[in-house]
């Protein structure tokens, strides 16, 4: 089967428009959705989970939003010892998220160029 995957995937690596193939299985015990496995580029080629500089703009997004977080910090703390923790606080989620992100990344063998 060959289609344009019109929606979100777990696979980061692709975006819309692109052609892939994929087989159809019968759905989970219980469930009533078939389920797509063996899903390649058209042509067969293997789509990585994530795509190159994927880390890299994450992280960057991630900073940025903690630059947002911290100016909003600074014009509503009432004092020093406040603003000080808020931004630990969120620098310690912005740090877990960046480190989960890698931990993904990882697991899945990194990242690959696009096709």
């Amino acid at each position: 089967m060959r289609t344009s995957w019109p929606h979100t995937f777990i696979y980061c690596s692709l975006r819309r428009g692109q052609r892939v193939q994929f087989k159809v299985g019968p759905p989970d015990k219980g469930g009533i959705t078939k389920k797509a496995y063996d899903l390649t580029y058209e042509g067969g080629g293997l789509i990585p989970p994530f795509q190159k500089d994927y880390l890299e703009n994450y992280i960057k997004n991630q900073k940025a939003k903690f630059g947002d977080e911290v100016f909003d910090i600074f014009t509503t703390s009432k004092d020093q010892k406040e603003l000080e923790m808020k931004i630990v606080a969120a620098f310690d989620r912005v740090k877990e998220n960046i480190d989960r992100q890698r931990e993904k990344v990882a697991a899945a063998g990194g990242t690959m160029d696009e096709e």
